[in-house]
């Protein structure tokens, strides 16, 4: 975490040294120093608005950090979300196996391939909480959300394809078409 107080004592000192450089008053001294800023980028071949969008979202995200002790009982709930998770997903395991005897070879198959993707997925969302609650700012934030979406939907393309190929092979191993017509 950064030290805001000494930061805004540094900004606090630039601004009073440009004030009394160019002798700008309080109402306008920070937009003044702004379009300054600007000219000294273009000056010197730099992105000024690409610098401001990032030196904005450096200012947004120092606005809003998680106080630690936030921040530990976030921790603390997704550990305990985590544990019930995966008694519940235990549970259901042990529950749906002992129903198995009932299902043809191929459904037994296709039923333990849509359950190693659920639990999968559980396991992705819970490390994803983890990371979000020991996030340190909303930038990290912003960065997990597109990781962990750009991810899930990779996860999810890959599984989807594999479900279908899993239900064409259940489909021809039982003698009926998709639709439920025999074929001969």
């Amino acid at each position: 975490m950064i030290d805001k107080a000494k930061h805004i004592a540094a900004a606090a000192e630039a601004l009073a040294l440009f004030q009394r450089s160019c002798g700008t008053v309080d109402a306008h001294a920070i937009a003044d120093l702004i379009c300054d800023l600007g000219l000294l980028a273009d000056e010197r071949g730099l992105d000024f608005l690409g610098e401001a969008k990032r030196g904005i979202g450096h200012w947004f995200a120092e606005r809003f950090e998680v106080p630690s002790e936030v921040q530990a009982v976030m921790e603390q709930s997704v550990r305990q979300a985590r544990i019930a998770m995966e008694a519940f997903t235990t549970a259901t395991r042990d529950m749906v196996r002992s129903m198995e005897f009932a299902l043809p070879s191929a459904a037994k198959e296709l039923n333990s391939k849509a359950f190693s993707y659920a639990e999968a997925n559980i396991k992705a969302t819970c490390d994803y909480a983890e990371k979000l609650a020991r996030a340190k700012d909303a930038q990290e934030v912003m960065q997990l959300q597109r990781d962990f979406a750009k991810t899930q939907l990779e996860a999810l393309q890959e599984q989807t394809k594999e479900i279908g190929v899993a239900v064409q092979g259940a489909v021809k191993g039982s003698g009926k078409t998709p639709g439920g017509q025999i074929n001969e």
